[in-house]
């Protein structure tokens, strides 16, 4: 969903797989459904996504957490977890980590600490 819309140049979301009724769709492979199948909005304005999400989720799953979708967040709640190094250093023939990013992710980190007042965790 995401890829194909990233292709044609619109937004996608792909919501997890309860959270909009799955009935009459095609395929129907039941063994899928929770795993790969999911039903979700595509748009031309990524502001659109919620309020079309919001209308096509399912009102009888509790889990799709529809009634907290507006709900604000107080980023001060939230713990962030990063990674500064995906722990290959260069090995496997991957590429290390340029500085240029790690650089980036400090000023990142440092604004989610200071500026955001949220809890990071290495």
């Amino acid at each position: 969903m995401r890829i194909s819309a990233s292709f044609c140049g619109i937004y996608a979301h792909k919501p997890v797989s309860y959270a909009v009724m799955q009935d009459g769709i095609f395929p129907n492979i039941p063994s899928l459904r929770n795993n790969l199948m999911s039903i979700g909005p595509m748009t031309k304005h990524a502001s659109d996504l919620l309020p079309l999400l919001a209308v096509i989720a399912d009102p009888h799953e509790p889990e799709s957490g529809r009634q907290n979708w507006n709900k604000r967040v107080k980023l001060s709640e939230i713990t962030a977890f990063y990674m500064l190094s995906d722990g290959n250093d260069g090995k496997f023939g991957a590429p290390a980590v340029e500085n240029d990013l790690s650089n980036a992710m400090d000023h990142v980190i440092k604004h989610l600490v200071c500026i955001l007042k949220m809890k990071v965790k290495q």
